[in-house]
């Protein structure tokens, strides 16, 4: 029998169940969500008359988010994205902000830094992407410090609703399995802006989508070994059976099931997204090996176990995507002096697809 999961986690998952079904006791906070959706509607209002104004820093802005409450998907798509343009010959910087981090920001997060005080994603972004990662609660500030600090495009994850921060180019990122919930805002339903913004965006990302024009692939492609920097092909992970597997994200399910798919027999242990597992509950886990996310990685004390292991996963975006992607780019780019190299002169060769990650595989 798999551990109790947290109180906090085990209340997510009951909001989730009620997001995603019939709302239940939820309908109890119906008010709230009339004031969220008038927040809202007078906060956009206030941005699209110039009341409030947003700020540009003056290279291309792309800006990955989605319309629901909790994961979609997202991260690993700006860091695809990323590299892609890495790859093309400009000069990406990530935006995040943050989130669960202390540190209000703006500044460049580092590979050392605390996962407490920058945030989880942020730190597996600054370790695992290749260009710089820059946090801030103001997201328009953190973009102007990563202009300030060499680049010429900005990618931001998550901030489809922070408007302070001018976008030349929107991506929405959805999950395909869930879809949009229940239709209701928050906190009744899922949504932090009405299913009709998805027709503003210039595209969607659609995690195990049925439409080839936007639907994303998720695969595991290693495992890591978190104190030898072993790698090991998914087919060639020895370790089979009575595993530990550990996950603190936004549905879990996914982790586990993947794991599950390659033959593997785990006992799940399961804490709420950005959640930091006790180290009484970690020191349990002794006598098995230990498997763990990205994202966990950097929130755990580096010899979190003996025998732990990462399980590194690759994002497959859509055949289309990339080659529209540069159209816009291009458009947007000429607004402001960035180059956009030509396809034919480099050597990029993810004009297909986009790859979370190039791991040496043995």
């Amino acid at each position: 029998m798999s551990p109790m999961p947290s109180m906090k986690r085990r209340l997510a998952v009951w909001v989730e169940r009620r997001w995603y079904g019939s709302p239940g006791l939820l309908w109890l906070l119906f008010p709230l969500e009339l004031l969220y959706v008038g927040l809202s509607a007078v906060r956009r209002a206030l941005y699209r008359s110039g009341i409030l104004s947003s700020d540009h820093p003056g290279v291309p802005v792309i800006v990955v988010g989605n319309v629901t409450a909790g994961g979609s998907g997202k991260t690993p798509c700006v860091r695809a994205i990323a590299d892609h343009l890495l790859d093309a010959g400009l000069r990406p910087a990530i935006v995040s902000r943050g989130h669960g981090g202390t540190d209000p920001g703006p500044r460049a997060v580092r590979s050392d830094d605390d996962a407490r005080q920058v945030g989880d994603e942020a730190l597996m972004l600054a370790r695992t992407a290749r260009h710089k990662v820059v946090i801030g609660r103001d997201r328009a500030a953190a973009a102007r410090i990563a202009v300030e600090q060499g680049a010429n495009t900005v990618v931001c994850d998550d901030g489809l609703q922070h408007y302070a921060l001018a976008r030349d180019i929107e991506i929405i990122a959805i999950d395909g399995t869930v879809g949009l919930g229940s239709g209701r805002r928050i906190p009744v339903g899922p949504l932090r802006e009405a299913p009709a913004r998805l027709d503003t965006a210039d595209f969607i990302l659609e995690r195990n989508g049925r439409d080839p024009g936007t639907a994303v692939a998720y695969r595991p492609i290693a495992f890591r070994h978190c104190a030898s920097g072993e790698i090991a092909r998914p087919d060639q992970f020895v370790p089979k059976r009575d595993v530990h597997a550990l996950a603190a994200i936004a549905r879990p399910e996914r982790f586990f099931n993947q794991l599950r798919d390659l033959g593997i027999s785990i006992t799940e242990h399961v804490y709420a997204d950005h959640e930091v597992p006790p180290l009484d509950d970690l020191r349990k886990l002794v006598g098995r090996p230990l498997i763990i996310t990205e994202k966990d990685e950097v929130k755990l004390p580096v010899q979190v176990h003996d025998d732990c292991w990462v399980l590194l996963m690759e994002a497959d975006l859509p055949a289309t995507f990339f080659p529209k992607l540069r159209e816009r780019l291009s458009a947007a780019a000429t607004r402001y002096d960035v180059f956009i190299p030509d396809p034919a002169d480099t050597t990029d060769s993810t004009q297909g697809a986009g790859k979370v990650h190039r791991v040496a595989v043995p």
